[in-house]
């Protein structure tokens, strides 16, 4: 399949593991060639879904942190 395909929302299977703070998926999935510099139907952009959130989302912020580091190792910017 298309490691870039995305959903109605715009968001890829990328989106999917950072927002849940897997950064080992991440890396795979960064290491495969999957697009980095995209933005999902809000416009967030990968590094957005990383930011400390003012409400509980269910993964703990230090995953998100390990999953940010992986992305900007990868080259991501705001």
């Amino acid at each position: 399949g298309d490691i870039n395909a995305a959903n109605l929302a715009r968001e890829t299977a990328l989106f999917g593991a950072v927002s849940r703070g897997f950064a080992p998926v991440v890396k795979f999935l960064a290491e495969k060639s999957a697009r980095l510099d995209v933005r999902n139907k809000r416009g967030q952009t990968l590094l957005a879904l990383t930011a400390p959130r003012t409400q509980t989302s269910g993964t703990p912020q230090a995953m998100l942190d390990a999953t940010a580091l992986v992305l900007r190792e990868f080259g991501v910017k705001e």
